[in-house]
């Protein structure tokens, strides 16, 4: 058994010291003061009774992959399609990765109906400019 006289005690934290949360909610608080939004004049605006015409809608454009695959993509896109040469030039791949972003990517992921058709330097890779529902 120890003795309560052999224990050492037990230190005190001084009250300066302030853990992690008390100096992020410092900083918090002396930061700089939030900027109002585009939408504050608008609300002011409703709240004056006044009528806010709302943005015209956008039209809905199909988004497809972005990004390299993106490139083949609109490759494919064009009237004159593409073979696996150029879309490698274009993204910098082996011939093998282009036609595994192909089976893989466009036609499992993103539902894409390519057509492959033999042309004169080599199979050329359109898309079917009608998607399966």
């Amino acid at each position: 058994m120890t003795d309560p006289k052999t224990k050492p005690a037990r230190r005190a934290k001084p009250a300066t010291i302030e853990g992690p949360r008390q100096k992020r909610a410092a900083r918090r608080q002396t930061a700089a003061p939030a900027v109002k939004h585009a939408a504050a004049p608008a609300a002011e605006a409703r709240a004056a009774g006044a009528a806010i015409s709302a943005p015209p809608p956008t039209p809905k454009v199909p988004m497809g992959p972005a990004g390299k695959l993106g490139i083949v993509v609109a490759l494919m896109r064009r009237p004159e399609g593409a073979t696996v040469t150029q879309m490698g030039e274009a993204t910098g791949w082996q011939p093998h990765s282009v036609r595994g972003a192909l089976a893989g990517s466009l036609k499992r992921k993103h539902k894409l109906t390519i057509l492959g058709e033999p042309g004169e330097g080599g199979r050329v890779y359109r898309i079917a400019t009608e998607q399966p529902a």
